[in-house]
């Protein structure tokens, strides 16, 4: 049911917790990041922040990195760990995760959301999705059947990972 403000009622229940709390809000995309921004703004929240994918703007490697990961390898490492700006901490796409977890709402899409340890690296209160994450997790060009099957035999490692993840984090806040 789109444009009935789920959205905006879900980070006006937000604001009131976001000034204490780690709160991590996965969307589909990165159009609605900005959206969720402006809006969590003008609900007068001060601490928040867009965890963005690896672009032109934050990694000088990108055409590389790009078609490393387009393939299948991890980019961190094959590419990462030996690029220089990564071995002295001076990588910008990666010191946007150095804050991630503090207090605040922290915004990503089911792509990224995938690849953070929110197990181990962030301490996220609460994680909130938005929309159904499953499509980003299908692997493209296969038949619904076809991305049933895989999807049952354990899919894609990282995915089981981060729903695992998010149930002991879930499991961990209920104790």
């Amino acid at each position: 049911m789109p444009g009935v403000g789920k959205t905006t009622t879900t980070l006006k229940t937000l604001s009131y917790f976001v000034r204490d709390y780690p709160i991590l809000y996965i969307t589909p995309n990165r159009e609605l990041n900005g959206e969720i921004l402006e809006t969590a703004k003008k609900l007068d929240m001060n601490e928040v922040h867009i965890l963005y994918g690896r672009n032109q703007k934050n990694c000088e490697k990108f055409q590389i990195v790009n078609r490393v990961g387009r393939q299948g390898y991890s980019v961190k490492f094959t590419i990462c760990n030996s690029c220089e700006r990564f071995r002295e901490k001076n990588c910008i796409y990666y010191h946007q995760f150095r804050q991630a977890g503090e207090v605040g709402l922290w915004i990503t899409t089911h792509a990224q959301a995938k690849y953070l340890d929110i197990q181990n690296d962030f301490k996220f209160k609460l994680i909130v999705i938005d929309e159904d994450p499953l499509q980003t997790f299908f692997k493209k060009g296969l038949s619904l059947t076809d991305q049933i099957r895989f999807f049952r035999s354990g899919g894609d490692n990282l995915v089981k990972s981060f729903f695992d993840k998010i149930q002991i984090c879930a499991d961990e806040t209920l104790e």
